[in-house]
């Protein structure tokens, strides 16, 4: 009788368990770039959080379990400075606390609406906002000088109302507004009995805190964001979706609605897309997107290329680079070896039918990208008009807007090698306007035996032009 329990206690903890989850894309109520009062600040905030409430009594009433909202979805990132984001700040109690049922000691109407909101809507409610921590240098040493700690903090409410956990945002992207959190991971258990790592944004593009996340055991997780899309190498779906599909983890992507150059959004299964969506025009829209997602308990989460600490790379900043342009014809074969630094990338592109006159580029990159991040990054995309846009993209990603490939490709490999083992990689592809194919075509992508090489196979359609296929390795 008692290894009958042990065999059905050991059964349950493996089953997997299946959830409704909701994720919002959102066009926020924008503030003035000016400095408000408080009082005028929370108003601005509390517009958005109506807006908030409409969604979050759909997502319920669709049978949402747990419900996740944008990075900088109450104000924008337009607040660049610390003075004028400082009146949308607020202290956040720390978790257990009920900021909808308890008397707080401080101004805390933000918390308390959120909370009430979760327990008004019985749902797991996950929410971006800005928490303010007053210090003195007298007692802490790194306290700034203006005597406050100013973080972007995802904050997740139960059902009840109480605080489940915050997390601070450790890797931050341009943000003089606030201070970078101290990196330690969060999770919590849901009652549900789904645990969920939480991360924001730029995060996802270090290997700290998500490998500590994965360390400890938890394969679903919450991410925020406000992404800024590089076409066509770097969209926001085709990162989150090569994220699920590395660590073979069920992600929960809240992108901002504001304007096509930040949208992207969707639930990811081990790189398979429940739903997605994204918004190529220049114009705000605000999607709500729903999925039932069935957790993964078959993880092998002890590989060395997640956790090896202290590895020593040469950082090139800034980052160096090789490209060659070509224009593919039908039938036609190009081999490339791309070499920036330590780090080698050979390609090899088997076209079918060539667009007419299209520029594309094979390309290597190994540094910090926009010189905040690290990165190597190769592979083949679409350049514009002429071969002096292939140097722009690769150089100055951020002030190309997409265009739309004709060409189709019978094979694209890409074989990744050099300073890239112990390490993660994404493998990104997309089609026209920041379609995403690695569900649409059959694509391959895994590391070799002995971790030094990594190889990425994407057999193409007809039907299907391809805007760009990388391989984005994310090592510090």
């Amino acid at each position: 009788m008692l290894l009958l329990l042990i065999v059905c206690i050991s059964l349950c903890a493996c089953s997997p368990i299946q959830y409704t989850a909701a994720v919002v894309e959102y066009a926020p109520i924008a503030p003035k770039l000016q400095l408000y009062s408080r009082e005028d600040a929370s108003e601005l905030m509390i517009r958005n959080l109506d807006n908030y409430d409409k969604i979050t009594s759909e997502a319920k009433t669709r049978g949402a379990q747990i419900i996740l909202f944008p990075e900088d979805g109450l104000y924008t990132p337009i607040l660049s400075s610390r003075d004028f984001q400082l009146p949308f700040l607020e202290r956040i109690s720390e978790p257990g606390s009920n900021p909808c049922t308890e008397v707080q000691n401080f101004d805390s109407k933000i918390s308390q609406r959120v909370s009430c909101m979760a327990r008004i809507h019985q749902i797991i409610l996950v929410v971006n906002m800005g928490e303010v921590v007053y210090c003195s240098k007298i007692t802490d040493s790194k306290c700034p000088d203006d005597g406050r700690y100013q973080y972007n903090t995802l904050v997740a409410f139960d059902m009840d109302g109480s605080i489940l956990q915050k997390y601070h945002k450790s890797h931050l992207y341009y943000e003089r507004q606030f201070d970078a959190g101290d990196g330690e991971p969060k999770t919590f258990k849901s009652w549900f009995g789904v645990e969920f790592g939480l991360m924001i944004c730029f995060d996802i593009q270090f290997q700290s805190p998500s490998r500590f996340i994965l360390k400890k055991g938890t394969t679903d997780f919450l991410f925020s964001s406000w992404w800024v899309n590089m076409p066509p190498i770097n969209y926001a779906v085709q990162n989150f979706q090569g994220f699920s599909y590395e660590h073979n983890i069920n992600l929960l992507a809240s992108n901002s609605g504001f304007t096509g150059r930040n949208s992207g959004s969707g639930i990811f299964s081990s790189g398979k897309i429940l739903t997605s969506f994204y918004n190529p025009t220049k114009g705000p829209v605000t999607t709500l997107l729903i999925s039932n997602v069935t957790t993964n308990p078959k993880q092998d989460l002890t590989s060395d290329k997640l956790f090896l600490e202290n590895v020593k790379r040469v950082e090139h900043n800034p980052p160096m680079t090789s490209f060659s342009a070509f224009v593919p014809t039908s039938n036609s074969v190009h081999n490339f070896i791309q070499i920036a630094g330590d780090f080698k990338c050979e390609i090899s592109c088997v076209i079918d039918r060539a667009g007419d006159g299209e520029v594309y580029a094979s390309f290597a990159s190994s540094g910090f990208g926009l010189k905040i991040f690290p990165q190597n990054i190769c592979g083949v995309y679409k350049c514009g008009d002429d071969v002096k846009s292939c140097e722009r993209i690769l150089h100055n990603l951020i002030d190309v807007y997409p265009t739309v490939p004709r060409t189709t490709f019978k094979d694209i490999s890409i074989m990744l090698s050099g300073d890239v083992q112990n390490s993660s990689v994404f493998p990104i592809v997309s089609g026209p306007l920041g379609s995403i194919y690695i569900d649409d075509l059959k694509t391959s992508a895994e590391w070799n035996k002995d971790g030094t090489k990594y190889h990425l196979n994407v057999k193409g359609r007809e039907d299907k032009p391809i805007h760009a296929a990388v391989l984005f390795n994310v090592w510090k």
